[in-house]
């Protein structure tokens, strides 16, 4: 016997369907398709979690999601502001990266700005940035790209700037 655990919603529901009419799963490519469910440990927390893809709100018109959380006392999964957030002032889907417990975004302004930026899931804190890559490829000479990153390092930002050619920069 079935039995309905809980009912999801989405206004604006968007998904690709492969060659034989079926919805793709767990597809995150920057730039190209991201598929209307993902299931993945968002939270590091040895549970899997649910994102909806709820339209294509986001940076340059990028997919975004409403991100639910398992919560292991009630039982069901609950809707996280703050990663659904991220979907929506970045580039799409976030990245996991379960090893070092880190979230990961990407965005851009233009063609020759990206930033690059980590999140560390703090238990009763939420999300805290702890890393960023911006790569700025606007300089009046058109030769060099300033590469800067910056890190959390014993609750302060720590800070170093970089200059290569552009043609080394971008070899791929």
């Amino acid at each position: 016997m079935n039995t309905l655990v809980q009912v999801f919603k989405s206004d604006d529901l968007t998904m690709y369907l492969d060659e034989k009419q079926k919805p793709s799963v767990n597809v995150i490519q920057l730039y190209d398709e991201q598929s209307a469910l993902i299931f993945d440990d968002f939270n590091f927390d040895g549970t899997e979690d649910l994102a909806i893809r709820n339209g294509n709100k986001g940076s340059y018109g990028g997919p975004t999601y409403d991100v639910y959380v398992f919560n292991q006392t009630r039982k069901k999964f609950v809707l996280s502001e703050e990663l659904s957030t991220l979907t929506r002032e970045n580039l799409g889907m976030f990245q996991n990266d379960p090893q070092r417990k880190r979230i990961i975004t990407f965005n851009k302004s233009g063609c020759c700005y990206h930033i690059t930026s980590e999140y560390a899931v703090v238990p009763q804190k939420g999300l805290v940035p702890v890393y960023e890559l911006i790569e700025d490829a606007r300089s009046i000479s058109g030769d060099k790209v300033k590469v800067t990153e910056r890190y959390l390092l014993k609750g302060k930002w720590r800070e170093k700037t970089k200059y290569y050619p552009i043609d080394q920069y971008y070899k791929n």
